[in-house]
């Protein structure tokens, strides 16, 4: 499912009885994303890097060091953004508008 952040879901895959992970879903859908955009990923998407997309996923600590303000502000900007779309996925899920058949 991809949502936007003005609450607009412009796509959504085949739907996958039981619990099946977002990033086995991405990759069985083989999808094709336009060039350029910004892909919006969070940690369960790690090593999901399709061509010709620009990732935006938040950094994570180093061990045993902290990260710059930079990198924090820069979770936060991404973090703001998924929020968004993460709730837009929440709604769909509570008033079960599409379930697996």
């Amino acid at each position: 499912m991809l949502a936007l952040p003005d609450l607009r879901i412009v796509w959504i895959s085949q739907t996958y009885a039981g619990k099946i992970h977002d990033k086995h879903i991405c990759d069985k859908e083989n999808l094709i994303y336009p060039n350029g955009i910004n892909l919006w990923q969070d940690g369960g998407f790690l090593g999901y890097k399709p061509d010709n997309v620009i990732i935006r996923m938040p950094l994570r600590k180093p061990r045993g060091r902290e990260l710059t303000q930079l990198q924090k502000d820069m979770n936060k900007t991404i973090s703001s953004f998924r929020v968004k779309i993460e709730h837009t996925i929440g709604r769909v899920k509570i008033f079960r508008i599409v379930k697996a058949s």
